[in-house]
């Protein structure tokens, strides 16, 4: 919905308020506002979704006169929340839902977050207390940043805006790198900038006097469900239903994100019993055989639900030209996102907001591995005797780089004891070897590995497959989808929204037994990573079943693909040339970090064999992404 900035302290001035702002002007284009007063600046550039008149302007000062808040996001259930205060005496100007926030902290303070129901940033200057707050929605699907240092506390939705005030320290944040380099993403609260962190998913933070406090607010609770299989699959469509009705609201043209699989057939058919023309929009890749076939599915399922398709199919030539666009969307290092970056630029034609079935398969285990994590754990009396034992073992042996990747593999196998190495494990042998390969200064190998496997907590519950799950929300879905998916389709002017990551529904979802979720068909494919269909996948099965009854005939006999992107292909024939210009500029700032002999060398190897592992893409992301932030902080330097 919008971009939001803001500064409290002694270096606070107009002149960097309006440099933040023009720098997330693609966050929003329809209108921009400043608060200034000495020692305090708010900033917001607005994408105008709900209510687009002028009453929904921001910076906004509550009725009384003592409070002004810069929001970012959705609260889905304004209106309800609206009613609430309402009869408590309050009155409304606007039919903003950014006004419903403001009033629902002015009456409960920090307590009102546990009314919202939505995606949201956003900070409150309190004129009296002279404190600023600031809060996060409980997934991370909004982002804030923030740096705390001599000029104050600074924060904004994105890392770019933050450089571009020129009061924050260009220094990489080494550990930041390796993760990337490990895992394919920056953890939260780490970012590639060493001074700047991420306020947490499900977090606020008080500033006041120099000092700054954080609390958290909500946290995945285990519960039990006691009903039957039947009654869960019912209770499972009345939820999604109630969230996608109030993820429809919107002021400006609304569609659907459309692929031919699962998740998204399950909200274009949500969206269509609501009674709603809904358009969607789906990408494709010439020269890929996958690409058009998931296309063509896609277009079926449109047809079949009656909606008005539009698609774009894209070429090697159309990345090529807008390589530099999307370094510059990214925000800060990530393996990801192209295919968000150029579906978000083509659907923004055709709509203001879209819906994306993101969210799904880490809630109903959805992928191959989160069959071998519930195999898993079936199979721990044996394994508990030994993993341990394993992991003081494989662990220091992999600190050889010939050999790292090997022992990994053991020990990902033979883990069925600790949740959270095994999904550290299996993120790093998503992309293996770039660490150890790239990365001038590695330290100690286990023992950085396992600093990884201690930062992650793990939901309260003896189910392997539940507790793999809820780590992968916290890694591979907060700190890389979701803020992938913010960043780039932001950049584009498009508001994405999640109608599986309402917390309603990942709330009941964690209350499910494992066995709702595979069937007994995953031994069988579970292990290896071969095309199954749906159902032999045994997969995300409450779902499936759930919604089969709905779906053209045969929909669960489809094969099960991720969505992939040929970039073998683009990296061997249209990116050859540019990204061979990226690797051999010594000089740039990236290869402080990265050891460019190797980079070469990964380079000349790719070409060699026509094979990548995402070494190469990770490199060429990298510098270009490490690039683009350099530029904007020399940019602003010159500007203090």
């Amino acid at each position: 919905m919008c971009g939001i900035a803001g500064m409290v302290g002694p270096g606070a001035s107009l002149e960097i308020g309006h440099r933040m702002n023009r720098q997330m002007h693609h966050r929003g284009p329809d209108d921009r506002g400043i608060f200034f007063e000495p020692g305090v600046l708010f900033g917001m550039t607005r994408l105008s979704i709900i209510d687009t008149s002028d009453r929904g302007h921001q910076p906004m000062q509550s009725h009384g006169g003592r409070y002004w808040i810069v929001y970012n996001g959705e609260c889905y259930n304004f209106a309800e929340i609206r009613k609430k205060l309402e009869m408590e005496g309050d009155r409304f100007i606007s039919n903003s839902d950014t006004e419903v926030v403001l009033a629902a902290f002015v009456r409960f303070g920090p307590e009102c977050l546990r009314l919202f129901n939505g995606m949201f940033a956003f900070a409150i200057w309190d004129t009296v207390e002279k404190s600023c707050f600031v809060a996060r929605d409980r997934f991370g699907i909004k982002p804030l940043y923030y740096c705390l240092n001599s000029n104050g506390f600074i924060f904004a939705s994105e890392i770019k805006a933050l450089l571009s005030s020129g009061r924050v320290a260009w220094e990489v944040n080494r550990e930041a790198v390796l993760q990337y380099f490990t895992f394919g993403h920056i953890l939260q609260p780490e970012t590639i900038i060493s001074s700047v962190k991420a306020l947490m998913p499900g977090h606020y933070a008080v500033y006041r006097d120099g000092a700054i406090k954080v609390s958290r607010y909500w946290s995945l609770v285990k519960t039990g469900f006691d009903g039957s299989y039947e009654e869960a699959r019912e209770m499972l469509l009345t939820k999604l239903s109630d969230s996608v009705r109030l993820q429809m609201i919107s002021d400006r043209p609304l569609g659907l994100f459309l692929s031919g699989g699962l998740d998204s057939a399950t909200l274009l058919y949500m969206m269509n019993r609501h009674g709603t023309d809904v358009t969607t929009f789906s990408i494709g890749f010439e020269d890929s055989p996958f690409a058009a076939n998931e296309s063509k599915e896609a277009a079926e399922l449109a047809t079949f639900f009656g909606a008005k398709h539009k698609a774009i199919s894209l070429d090697g030539s159309m990345i090529r030209d807008d390589l530099t666009n999307y370094f510059q969307a990214c925000d800060q290092p990530t393996i990801d996102g192209l295919n968000t970056y150029f579906v978000s630029k083509y659907a923004v034609n055709e709509m203001t907001v879209a819906l994306n079935g993101l969210g799904s398969d880490e809630l109903f285990a959805g992928y191959s591995r989160h069959a071998r994590a519930y195999w898993k754990g079936k199979d721990r009396r044996l394994a508990r005797l030994v993993t341990n034992r394993l992991a003081g073992a494989f662990l220091p042996l992999s600190n050889n780089a010939s050999y790292a990747s090997f022992f990994l593999k053991v020990l990902y196998r033979t883990e069925h004891s600790n949740a959270r190495r095994n999904y550290v494990l299996s993120r790093i042998l998503n992309f293996p070897g770039m660490t150890k390969r790239i990365v001038r200064e590695t330290g100690v190998w286990d023992s950085w590995i396992s600093k990884q496997i201690n930062s992650f907590s793990c939901i309260d519950s003896d189910d392997f497959l539940e507790q793999s799950l809820h780590l992968e929300m916290q890694g591979f879905m907060s700190a890389m989808i979701l803020r992938d998916s913010d960043a780039i389709s932001m950049f584009n002017s498009l508001e994405v929204r999640f109608p599986f990551i309402d917390h309603h529904v990942v709330e009941f979802a964690f209350s499910l037994p494992s066995t709702f979720k595979i069937g007994s068909e995953s031994r069988v494919h579970g292990r290896g990573e071969g095309v199954a269909s749906y159902r032999t996948m045994g997969t995300k099965k409450i779902l499936m079943d759930a919604m089969e009854p709905h779906l053209p005939k045969g929909f669960s006999s489809r094969p099960k693909h991720g969505f992939k992107i040929p970039l073998n292909l683009w990296l061997s024939r249209d990116l050859k040339e540019l990204t061979r210009g990226i690797l051999a500029d010594k000089n740039q700032e990236g290869y402080s970090y990265v050891n460019a002999g190797n980079a070469g060398a990964i380079w000349d190897a790719f070409y060699e064999t026509e094979s990548n592992d995402f070494t190469l893409w990770s490199i060429v992301s990298f510098l270009g992404n490490v690039a683009e932030l350099k530029r904007i902080h020399t940019d602003s330097a010159g500007k203090r």
